[in-house]
């Protein structure tokens, strides 16, 4: 995850960010404890990119109706959605 945090955090636009996040979904619905840490860290994150894979992440999990997060952290998602 280090290394895709890297791609995301480095001259990264809206069609490689986008193409990335499959990766992600695949790889945090494998493997559980990426859900619980290190997506939620990255949508508390100044970084847009990390935000914004977070945030989708997040909407096409909760349309499957799979409960990825707390109350607490769907809270913090949102606030974090509407700020960008």
């Amino acid at each position: 995850m280090e290394n895709i945090e890297k791609l995301l955090t480095t001259k990264s636009w809206w069609d490689s960010v986008d193409a990335i996040n499959r990766t992600v979904g695949h790889i945090a619905m494998k493997y559980p404890e990426i859900k619980k840490g290190i997506i939620l860290d990255w949508i508390k994150s100044d970084n847009i990119w990390l935000k914004r894979i977070s945030i989708i992440f997040q909407l096409k999990y909760k349309e499957k109706q799979i409960l990825i997060f707390s109350k607490k952290q769907y809270y913090i998602i949102l606030k974090q959605k509407n700020s960008l």
